[in-house]
């Protein structure tokens, strides 16, 4: 496996320092936002062991690009192999697996499951426990259900 070079990493998630560690994160009300740029990978998240025992993020090193919006705690593991776009929003419950290369601004809503090797389009919406088990071509289109389907031409657009 080629190594890592070690960059100068910004702290991109923290949990408050008014919550004792004594606190379960499950009565914690954190809202992340994740920024990465290619200067200053996404590292906190995927190397902090504490950080994730306390929120439940996995998220491997460099799977997203610049713009991640994490907006709950709970559940979300991204394999390291996966590979994401710009400005992608992950709910809580989601699970990413292995090779799975999106586009950017992905919506994945919460309990969302992606299965193995597994390309997304840009500006997809994929909504609430939608399992995907079949290449999103289509870009600026919303799929649920399980299989996932298509079930609308109007896609996701970032905005802040």
């Amino acid at each position: 496996m080629p190594e890592v070079p070690v960059v100068p990493v910004v702290p991109v998630v923290s949990v408050p320092d008014f919550v004792p560690d004594s606190v379960p994160a499950s009565v914690c009300v954190v809202c992340v936002f994740v920024v990465s740029a290619a200067s200053f990978p996404l590292h906190a998240v995927s190397n902090n062991a504490a950080l994730s025992v306390k929120t439940g993020i996995q998220i491997g090193i460099n799977s997203f690009g610049k713009g991640l919006a994490l907006f709950h705690y709970g559940s979300i593991i991204v394999n390291g192999t996966a590979q994401f776009g710009e400005f992608c929003v992950v709910q809580s419950d989601v699970n990413v697996s292995a090779g799975v290369r999106g586009g950017n601004e992905v919506y994945i809503a919460p309990g969302v499951k992606i299965l193995e090797n597994i390309a997304i389009a840009d500006n997809v919406i994929i909504g609430a426990n939608a399992v995907v088990c079949k290449d999103i071509e289509e870009p600026h289109t919303s799929w649920g259900g399980i299989p996932a389907k298509k079930i609308s031409e109007k896609g996701f657009e970032f905005k802040m």
